[in-house]
């Protein structure tokens, strides 16, 4: 499911392709959702404003294996109901540029950064903890993960080239492959850390 500037003006079109899919969903064994990532920026509602929210409370999955969410602005609440009724059978996960939102409201400055950063952490780390709780999943991939487009660091210890006492040093991303990993998945999530993301001198985001 993808979107663009021109059905962004046409969410009845949108809700009647999410019903669809929504009597599909018992069915599907994989689903790939994403916004275009031009409209990640596009001022006013997002994708999760209109429709996330909407399709986390009625797509029941039955079958679905394998999930990948891109390019989406949504709250916590709304990915956890979203991913629920999939915890039985997921166990291949890819998130993207997910920037996580609520209904907080923070003026420019340097005081937004510090609190986005901390507030970032924190809610990426619940995201973290209820996957932890929930799914028996082979393989998860993270990447660019947001608070209010504040990106949050991650740090694999168990992956880390330098090995698991180098200096903590915060990614973009991180990933899991049961096969290639010397632990289960909920020890793999439970060791990963969630930090300041500063980018590598000359990128910039």
């Amino acid at each position: 499911m993808k979107g663009d500037a021109e059905n962004y003006q046409k969410p009845n079109d949108d809700r009647e392709i999410l019903q669809c899919l929504a009597q599909a969903a018992p069915n599907l064994e994989s689903l790939t959702m994403a916004i275009s990532p031009s409209m990640s920026h596009f001022p006013g509602r997002t994708l999760s404003d209109q429709h996330f929210l909407w399709t986390s409370h009625n797509f029941q999955f039955s079958r679905l294996s394998v999930l990948s969410l891109c390019h989406i602005v949504t709250t916590r609440d709304s990915l956890a109901d979203f991913l629920r009724s999939a915890s039985p059978t997921l166990r291949k996960l890819i998130f993207w540029n997910i920037s996580f939102t609520d209904d907080k409201i923070f003026l420019p400055g340097p005081e937004r950064d510090i609190i986005c950063i901390q507030e970032g952490i924190r809610v990426c780390q619940e995201v973290c903890n209820f996957l932890q709780d929930n799914f028996l999943l082979r393989y998860l991939s993270l990447g660019a993960m947001k608070y209010h487009r504040q990106q949050t660091g991650l740090f694999d210890p168990v992956h880390n080239p330098e090995g698991p006492n180098a200096p903590v040093r915060a990614s973009s991303s991180a990933c899991y492959v049961e096969e290639e990993t010397p632990i289960t998945f909920r020890e793999w999530i439970g060791q990963l850390r969630l930090i300041e993301y500063r980018p590598p001198y000359g990128l910039c985001e």
